[in-house]
């Protein structure tokens, strides 16, 4: 049998929390260890349960999501984070991928989406074609100017240099 990915969902929006843990527990292959409702919840609970994916609110009462970001960063195994925000700035997305989210998916794309990001495991994966130019600047300071591909749609390319070295990054409209 295949091991079920063990999903933290850190927001502070009840509702929100709520619809996103049945949205998860309908997909066979996924499992909600846990639910934060604060950022300050939310690094405790991912030390703690040790999830093969945290899901992160941006804007958290207590400790921002980007706090909580760096703030796991510094664990000698971080948990692999994927932003789930209703609104980020260009810089907000950049730093989020310094301090080492595997992707960004915006509230208001399509749960598919989400759910892909979510399996893509070791991948990056940021929702919107917004968001296509932060990743190719980004990869060009990581020391792959060449990573994203001009185009529509989605894409997706293998980083080959610096520390980004082997990971996939997917970019979905």
């Amino acid at each position: 049998m295949k091991q079920r990915i063990r999903i933290l969902i850190a927001d502070d929006h009840a509702i929100f929390r709520d619809g996103l843990r049945r949205l998860l527990v309908s997909e066979s292959d996924f499992t909600v260890v846990g639910e934060a409702s604060d950022g300050k919840e939310a690094i405790a609970l991912a030390r703690q349960l040790k999830p093969d994916v945290l899901l992160l609110d941006l804007v958290m009462p207590r400790v921002p999501g980007l706090e909580v970001l760096r703030e796991l960063s510094h664990d000698e195994l971080p948990v692999p984070t994927i932003l789930l925000t209703a609104a980020i700035q260009t810089f907000e997305v950049t730093c989020a991928l310094q301090l080492g989210a595997r992707g960004v998916v915006l509230k208001e794309s399509p749960p598919e989406l989400l759910l892909r990001s979510i399996r893509a495991g070791t991948g990056h994966a940021c929702s919107g074609p917004r968001f296509r130019n932060v990743l190719r600047d980004h990869a060009a300071k990581a020391g792959s100017p060449s990573v994203i591909p001009p185009g529509q749609g989605s894409t997706a390319a293998n980083v080959d240099h610096g520390p980004d070295r082997g990971r996939l990054w997917t970019i979905a409209r």
